[in-house]
This record gives C-alpha cells, sequence and structure tokens, in this order.
C-alpha cells in the first residue's frame, strides 16, 4: 500500500515472460499460497500418520 501511494506504482510484481498475454505475480500473493499449501500438507501427514497409529492399536 505504500509503495501505491508513495511511488504510484507497486515494486514487487514479477513478469515471467514478455508474452502480454501472461499474468503477472505478486510476491506476497505467492507467499501466502505456498505457506497454505504447506499448512495443509502438514496437516495432511500429521493426520494421516495419526490415523495409522490409532489402526495399528
Amino acid at each position: 500500500m505504500i509503495d501505491r501511494i508513495v511511488r504510484g506504482y507497486v515494486l514487487e510484481w514479477i513478469n515471467i515472460s514478455k508474452i502480454d498475454w501472461l499474468p503477472m505475480f505478486n510476491i506476497a500473493d505467492i507467499l501466502v499460497l505456498v505457506g497454505w499449501i504447506l499448512v495443509v500438507g502438514k496437516f495432511t501427514y500429521f493426520t494421516a500418520k495419526e490415523l495409522r497409529r490409532k489402526t495399528e492399536k
């Protein structure tokens, strides 16, 4: 928000190609997505591990 107000544009956009139809990505959005993927993956892994442990008893 500060970049948008002070500079008039955002610095953290990533353009992955020179082709106009490909989207540009925001670093913060990418990190939020990666964080959610890690949380869901960790939750799934430990839930499956706990279920396996309970069924072995």
